[in-house]
């Protein structure tokens, strides 16, 4: 796991929330790793940041990075990409870049 900074990871949670938000829908269940939301499984070893289950299958496996982990979590990305393959699932990764303004 990389470091980030106070705002990195506040910028991190926030890309988290608002994509599970997005996600949820009739019959999904929608985990994140974030307090007030069920904690995905592991993956592959791994907990991603968001997880998106519907009929009681693994359909969504997401990771949420910043410029400044991204590099730095090379191997939680292949570990969590890999892990998806294997479920049958898609792996998305998101980056949290500063809003425009």
């Amino acid at each position: 796991m990389a470091f980030r900074t106070k705002r990195g990871q506040a910028k991190h949670d926030q890309k988290v929330a608002d994509w599970a938000i997005r996600l949820k829908g009739r019959g999904k269940q929608v985990l994140a790793d974030l307090p007030g939301y069920q904690k995905p499984e592991p993956v592959y070893g791994r907990v991603p940041d968001v997880m998106l289950k519907q009929g009681g299958k693994i359909k969504v496996v997401g990771e949420v990075e910043t410029p400044s982990s991204i590099v730095d979590d090379q191997q939680q990305i292949s570990s969590l990409k890999h892990g998806a393959k294997q479920l049958g699932a898609d792996f998305r990764l998101k980056i949290a870049k500063k809003k425009r303004g």
